[in-house]
């Protein structure tokens, strides 16, 4: 199955939009205003400040830069079929993942939306969130000066000394000054703090190990979750 980034310049788009609200509202209202549609953000995940300072002592907190630098896949120049449009770009994934059954890319942002300037520490990145059907989300971070990347798992600490992967969709992700904000189709937006990216042991198994450590199925890197 093959994926490809495509990536066209837009003079203006227009198009209608639809929003759905809870069909409760709309009994009684024909005109729907901001307070039909609402968001509860939850407290901040409590187990997260003492995973963080145990990441922090072992001197493995990461950043965008350090995931961008030690990259380990690259892309390759696409030039894939499109029936409306003009790409400006595309890139495939390596030959693994363009092949895979078991992942399915799904959102994309960048370190333009991220903030004005358009980069991050000097980096022109892009984000991809992927999910593994009923068990874990990854991001593949992509550095667009050599288009390399790297895969980072999403996970949620459970414990002051644990963490479990995150099955959702991610169908919908936005990377917003130090915050990247993942849709999960039944329980709202999620947020993960991009200035707090743990570095773990590569080997099997999601969370801590038998030895004390932590692993992410064979991934380096892994992003928690904040709220």
């Amino acid at each position: 199955m093959r994926y490809t980034l495509v990536f066209t310049t837009l003079l203006s788009l227009c198009l209608p939009v639809t929003i759905a609200t809870d069909p409760r509202y709309c009994q009684n209202k024909t005109v729907l205003d901001g307070a039909d549609f609402t968001l509860e953000e939850s407290a901040d995940n409590a187990h997260l400040p003492v995973l963080s300072k145990y990441f922090e002592s072992k001197g493995k907190i990461a950043n965008i830069s350090t995931v961008l630098q030690s990259a380990n896949r690259a892309l390759s120049k696409g030039s894939p079929s499109v029936g409306n449009g003009s790409p400006s770009e595309a890139w495939a994934w390596n030959s693994g993942d363009d092949a895979t059954a078991t992942w399915v890319p799904q959102g994309i942002t960048g370190s333009g939306d991220a903030l004005n300037t358009g980069t991050w520490d000097g980096h022109d990145a892009w984000v991809v969130s992927w999910y593994r059907s009923g068990e874990s989300v990854r991001l593949s971070f992509i550095d667009r000066a050599t288009h390399n990347y790297r895969h980072v798992m999403l996970v949620n600490p459970t414990a002051d000394d644990n963490f479990t992967a995150i099955a959702i969709h991610a169908g919908g992700i936005m990377w917003y000054g130090n915050v990247l904000f993942v849709v999960d189709t039944h329980n709202g937006i999620r947020a993960f703090d991009l200035d707090n990216i743990w570095e773990v042991e590569i080997a099997d198994g999601v969370g801590k190990t038998t030895d004390g450590g932590y692993s992410a199925d064979q991934y380096r890197y892994v992003l928690p979750q904040i709220r």
